[in-house]
């Protein structure tokens, strides 16, 4: 049983070599889905390309400067 307080996103984290700094971002949980880990990432042509093993699926994440 899968209680829905537990759902935890997935995150994102980039260690910036300029500014020694860490930044971090909530990737959203397919409705549903209340786990999974990220296994494989690559660049695309508008952003990151990644596969969720909770949902089985791709997704490609976009930023802004």
């Amino acid at each position: 049983m899968i209680l829905p307080w537990a759902k935890r996103p997935e995150t994102l984290v980039r260690f910036d070599l300029k500014t020694q700094t860490m930044q971090s971002w909530q990737i959203p949980s397919k409705e549903g889905v209340y786990s999974g880990l990220i296994r494989h990432m690559r660049m695309g042509n508008n952003g990151l390309i990644i596969h969720q093993t909770a949902t089985n699926q791709l997704a490609e994440i976009t930023w802004s400067k």
